[in-house]
């Protein structure tokens, strides 16, 4: 894997990437999942308030079996940068 050449376990870098590649690393469901976001449970079916409601809960660990978290994290969710434009 990708991680282990770049001896990531060594050096624990901040990671920066598109949400495909987050939500990979991050052990997220991918697709179309109900909780697309890792920082907060954005519900991305709720049509009703999908451009009005602006403060979402706060999601809390990625715990696998949990809100379309399906595997453990390969990176820690502190470690990881958002591109300006996703802000």
């Amino acid at each position: 894997m990708i991680l282990e050449k770049i001896n990531y376990q060594e050096y624990r870098w901040m990671v920066c990437g598109d949400f495909k590649m987050l939500t990979m690393l991050l052990g997220q469901q991918a697709g179309y999942p109900k909780y697309p976001c890792f920082l907060c449970l954005w519900d991305s079916r709720n049509r009703d308030l999908y451009w009005t409601k602006t403060d979402w809960s706060l999601r809390g660990a990625l715990t696998p079996g949990e809100e379309t978290v399906i595997n453990t994290t390969f990176v820690p969710p502190e470690k990881v940068l958002l591109h300006h434009f996703f802000i």
